[in-house]
Formats: structure tokens, C-alpha cells, sequence
């Protein structure tokens, strides 16, 4: 289809001059919200009227109130993660179609998880703040993420993604999804999202309570549960010491966060 009139809401686009300029090269005549994130039907209506096609971020509300009011609109696109602010079954219903591209920002969700496991391990966060407070610690050398055990929770295009770039790292993979990615997980210790079991035949790891935040790696973040049921620090998994040398660092990332097995 031939878009007439496009409308641009999400900050992230508008707010960003090089994403702004590609939408601009295409679509001279878009119109760009200037206001903060649109979370009301009401205002999200009067935005959208008198256009054919709507780029949309996370909270605009695609309700079926919202497509009844807005006759012309003919498709809507997404940038964003999620589509929890979307009615599909509206849209079929007003016969507006929907554009989203899977997986666009993988590597560089990816990459920052990388950071934040090597950044974890490494205790570059609680050095950096002890150093702004005029300390000078001497003896804090972190760990390795050479040959850790890394648990994903999710295996779609950023887990997979993850499993990519650890591979120079040799790290023993544990994957936990609700959906059946099975060629994915031959290559993986593949960990039930229900009994915390692999799948058979494979090596078994049971961890229906495993660590998904170290509040030693970052001092400020605070434990969060899951809608997969991981949370805690897993049973006989303690947080590394520094006193622990390098020889006997065998330990277990989760997440972004580090742990030595426990006696």
C-alpha cells in the first residue's frame, strides 16, 4: 500500500536525529508528536486523525475505541518491545494491518547483557563507586566469565543472540523458555520452566529457584521475581568472595550475576 499521510508517535524516534532523518527521507510529510508518551485513547485519537498509517512505541492504546474513532487509518507500526497495548483482535475486526519487525535490536540488547555479566564479575560497578568516594581498594580482583554456567531466561532472538556471543567464552549454556525451541536447545542444557529438569538424555541441573540479581554485584539493584518462577539465590549457590583465587572460582552466572558453588 501507498502511505499518504504517516504519523510518528514515539519519543525514541522523534527525540533521535538519525531515526528521525531516515522516517523524514521517506516520509517528508510525516506528522511528529512533540508531547511526552501517549498513554490515553483520547489524546492518541486526536493525534492520529486524518492519517492512513501510524508508527506507534510501547504504551499508545490500539484499542478497538481507538480504530472505531479513526475510520481511515489503514495500518499501524511498531518500534517497540511488546505489543501488551495492542488489540489484534480489533484490528482484525477494523481491518487495519499490523507492521513489526522481530529481532532488530538484538545484538544490541545482547551486547549491553554482555557488558553487564563481564561488568558484574569483574565488580567494575562497586569499584567505580568506591573510587568516586576517594577509596582505593587494593585486593578486589572479580572473576572470570570463562567457562561460568550462564542461565537465560528466554531463548528467543536476544537468548539466542546471547548464546552467540558467548561461545568464545566457553560457557555452559542453561536455557529456560515457555516456548519449544527444540533445535535451539540441542545445542543448550535446556531447563524446564516448570520442574526446573532438562530435557532427557541431556546433563540434569535442577534450579526452579535460580538467582536472577546479586545484590553484591550491584549494591542498588533489588532482587525481582519472575514470571518464570526464578528468583533467589538457587540452593548451595553463594556469592563469590574475593577471597576466593581464580583455582577454585567453578562458578555460576545468571543473568548477569556471578556465584561459586557451595559446600
Amino acid at each position: 500500500m501507498s502511505v499518504k499521510k504517516l504519523a510518528v508517535c514515539p519519543p525514541s524516534i522523534v527525540g533521535n536525529p538519525m531515526l528521525l532523518e531516515r522516517v523524514l527521507a521517506k516520509y517528508p510529510n510525516a506528522t511528529l508528536w512533540k508531547g511526552g508518551r501517549i498513554t490515553d485513547e483520547d489524546m492518541l485519537i486526536g493525534f492520529l486523525e486524518g492519517h492512513d498509517a501510524a508508527i506507534v512505541g510501547v504504551n499508545e492504546p490500539i484499542t478497538d475505541r481507538v480504530l472505531a474513532a479513526l475510520p481511515e487509518l489503514e495500518i499501524v507500526g511498531k518500534m517497540a518491545a511488546g505489543c501488551e497495548a495492542i488489540d489484534f483482535d480489533a484490528m482484525k475486526k477494523h481491518g487495519v494491518r499490523f507492521g513489526y519487525t522481530f529481532g532488530v535490536n538484538k545484538l544490541a540488547v545482547a551486547e549491553l547483557t554482555l557488558s553487564f555479566m563481564i561488568a558484574g564479575l569483574r565488580m567494575i560497578g562497586q569499584q567505580n563507586l568506591a573510587m568516586r568516594q576517594g577509596d582505593r581498594p587494593e585486593m578486589r580482583p572479580g572473576g572470570l566469565l570463562t567457562k561460568r554456567i550462564v542461565g537465560l531466561h528466554g531463548c528467543g532472538n536476544i537468548g539466542k543472540e546471547m548464546v552467540r556471543l558467548l561461545k568464545p567464552f566457553d560457557c555452559t549454556i542453561l536455557a529456560c523458555d515457555v516456548k519449544d525451541y527444540i533445535e535451539f536447545y540441542k545445542a543448550v542444557h535446556w531447563v524446564s520452566h516448570r520442574t526446573g529438569s532438562c530435557l532427557p538424555g541431556s546433563k540434569r541441573w535442577n534450579l526452579p529457584r535460580a538467582a536472577i540479581a546479586s545484590q553484591r554485584a550491584f549494591p542498588s539493584l533489588k532482587p525481582m521475581a519472575s514470571r518464570r518462577r526464578f528468583v533467589g539465590p538457587p540452593p548451595r549457590f553463594q556469592p563469590t568472595s574475593p577471597k576466593v583465587t581464580a583455582e577454585r572460582r567453578q562458578g555460576f552466572t545468571f543473568s548477569s550475576f556471578a556465584y561459586r558453588k557451595g559446600h
